[in-house]
């Protein structure tokens, strides 16, 4: 019997090693896996909006992806509680300034455009707005980890 109930946890290990989305199981391990899929997103996307390489057009394509890694991270978050909710807002507002910036620097003439103090006040909060991402994903994951410390305490005391 012992044997079996390890043969099955392996082949549900398996199936999330491949990505596969499974509901035969409840429990900590697809909620962790969640998580720690979501949290990888995060992360590497944060990476990436931090490196800009002049050439071939690096120096948009990478935050552009890294804004979009972070962006579908905080989504998954957004209801866990409100500072994933602002992360959420704040990486959507993100993404628009960046395709905005993209398009405006593929029209003639942009240089008037980004002259205008509209267009400095825009990149201003887009440079700003990295950094209240860390902060949100932060403060996020620790009153996540304080709620997640008081149902172990909990649960413990009964």
């Amino acid at each position: 019997m012992a044997l079996s109930i390890i043969i099955i946890d392996k082949m549900v290990e398996k199936r999330h090693d491949f990505g596969r989305k499974t509901y035969e199981r409840e429990g900590n391990r697809m909620k962790e896996s969640l998580w720690k899929q979501t949290y990888e997103n995060i992360l590497i996307g944060m990476g990436f909006i931090g490196i800009t390489l002049n050439f071939l057009f690096l120096n948009q394509l990478l935050p552009f992806i890294g804004i979009l890694l972070v962006f579908t991270g905080f989504r998954k978050l957004r209801r866990e509680n409100q500072w994933f909710q602002i992360g959420y807002a704040g990486a959507g507002l993100k993404v628009v300034i960046t395709i905005v910036s993209i398009v405006l620097g593929a029209v003639l003439g942009h240089e008037e455009i980004y002259a205008s103090y509209v267009w400095k006040v825009i990149a201003f909060c887009g440079g700003i707005l990295p950094i209240a991402l860390v902060s949100c994903f932060f403060f996020g994951t620790r009153q996540e980890l304080r709620k997640r410390h008081v149902r172990q305490f909990n649960l413990v005391r009964k």
